[in-house]
């Protein structure tokens, strides 16, 4: 089937964001499912205005009882994602999972109140138009194990064990650092590793992000500032891996 996709006007009422992922080797994640409810107001028709809702389904609807759209459907596992609103709109969207993550999101861009939503599914990533059903991109990484909505901005953060990038609706930018790590390779990637094994995000502001890397020897605070997408490694934290295990709501 063609590939089709969704994007919804939606506001989320907070301005501090929180999201972290499980950095933990693939061998013990457990499925990860994240439901971020989200409000929209599109401003284009009575019909339109009413508040959307997204939700990550657990239980696969039954055949012919919603509107479907397939993106990339694989015959293994995919993430299926409701849309629907007070004017009786309903739609379901059915993502094609990767293999090297468990992770799955719907995370909305919060510059246009969550019209853009970003979709992850099994780690692999949907740019979609909420609104008009459509699939703006597939994104660059299909092993993500996190993601964090950034208030005001036009892209969602998205991190998987070593890395951290931008998703905008028309490509990704990865973030970097200045001085690289003692793990680096000495080769031209060493400016975007920025963890051993394990990232976790632990808030978001318009300015910046805030979260923990795993170093081998513990985790460290980190903080990345928007305007340049630069990682900046600062104090020790623990030793302790489990610290860090839990995954916090979107």
């Amino acid at each position: 089937m063609a590939d089709q996709s969704v994007n919804h006007a939606c506001v989320l009422r907070s301005t501090t964001h929180r999201s972290t992922l499980d950095p933990r080797p693939l061998r013990f994640l457990r499925p990860t499912i994240t439901v971020v409810p989200i409000r929209c107001d599109f401003g284009v028709t009575p019909a339109a205005s009413s508040p959307m809702n997204v939700e990550l389904l657990r239980t696969i609807p039954t055949s012919g009882s919603v509107d479907e759209r397939h993106f990339s459907v694989s015959a293994g596992a995919n993430a299926w994602v409701k849309f629907s609103d007070d004017s009786g709109l309903e739609w379901v969207g059915v993502f094609g999972s990767g293999e090297a993550s468990r992770f799955e999101a719907a995370i909305p861009f919060d510059d246009d109140g969550g019209k853009t939503v970003l979709i992850v599914a099994g780690g692999r990533g949907y740019v979609v138009d909420a609104h008009s059903m459509q699939l703006l991109r597939r994104t660059t990484r299909d092993y993500i194990r996190g993601a964090i909505s950034v208030p005001g901005r036009d892209f969602v953060l998205i991190a998987d064990w070593t890395e951290m990038r931008a998703v905008g609706r028309e490509s990704d930018r990865r973030v970097w650092r200045r001085e690289p790590a003692w793990y680096s390779y000495g080769g031209s990637e060493d400016s975007h590793r920025l963890a051993l094994e394990g990232i976790v995000f632990d808030g978001a502001t318009r300015d910046e992000v805030q979260g923990r890397v795993w170093e081998g020897d513990g985790w460290y605070a980190f903080r990345l500032t928007l305007s340049d997408l630069e990682f900046i490694r600062e104090s020790f934290i623990t030793a302790d891996w489990d610290a860090a295990s839990s995954s916090p709501a979107v």
